[in-house]
């Protein structure tokens, strides 16, 4: 369904999914990104990051968001509504902060994730070994018994508290839905991906917007430029016509 006109244009979000479709999902977000306004090249921290995305996703879709998600007790599918106002959440700014957990004898000093570990993580051969490597390059100091030890070495409990802090000091890069479901009642929390989410609102978008220019092309000659000049209802009513 063709929507009101929004302030990043068709034009616009065309051009996005041209440069971005074939990109691996790190290369998207770092695309999507510039489109945003923010350089990549900052490093800037992952809640930085999202809060962009999420600058660009209203203005290209406007504030309301549904999505449809499985229920992992009963797989009843729940369809979900909320705002962009609800993923807002504190962040730090550009360059990451640090942190520090202490247990027994060890001692840690660590930063939040950026942009640049995203992109480093992308070797890891699973889940499990993307988060352990993503947190040990966010070690800034280990000490055992005040002798520095190498991040690599820390025990797995350390690391999961590490994991925890981060979260709770980035809360924007750790989005996650409250839900529950209505059939069973069973309440979980949902990871919320804000790049893949608004990548997956482009591609959908970009393919419609192809589709109807095609359509448009075939049956008067027009330009590209010169249908997504037109206003969305203009454009509308002429593929009612077209299509009958």
């Amino acid at each position: 369904m063709i929507t009101a006109p929004l302030p990043e244009s068709d034009t616009r979000v065309l051009d996005v999914w041209v440069a971005a479709r074939s990109a691996p999902p790190v290369r998207r977000t770092e695309l999507l990104l510039a489109a945003a306004g923010l350089d990549p090249a900052g490093d800037p921290a992952l809640g930085v990051v999202d809060a962009r995305l999420l600058d660009f996703r209203e203005r290209a879709f406007g504030p309301r968001i549904d999505v449809v998600v499985d229920c992992p007790s009963c797989r009843q599918q729940l369809e979900v509504a909320f705002d962009v106002a609800d993923l807002r959440a504190e962040s730090p700014e550009a360059e990451s902060v640090e942190m520090s957990a202490d247990d027994a004898d060890v001692r840690v000093r660590f930063r939040s994730p950026t942009l640049a570990d995203l992109r480093a993580i992308t070797v890891a051969v699973d889940l499990d070994a993307a988060r352990r490597l993503l947190v040990e390059r966010c070690v800034v100091d280990a000490r055992r018994g005040g002798r520095r030890i190498d991040a690599d070495s820390l025990p797995d409990d350390i690391l999961t508290k590490i994991g925890e802090a981060m979260a709770d000091a980035d809360r924007q890069a750790d989005l996650r839905l409250g839900l529950r479901c209505p059939e069973c009642g069973h309440a979980w929390d949902s990871p919320f991906d804000v790049a893949s989410f608004l990548w997956i609102e482009i591609d959908a978008r970009a393919r419609r917007l192809m589709a109807d220019v095609h359509t448009l092309a075939r049956a008067y000659g027009w330009t590209e430029a010169e249908i997504l000049e037109l206003p969305p209802a203009r454009r509308l009513a002429y593929l009612e016509l077209v299509l009958g």
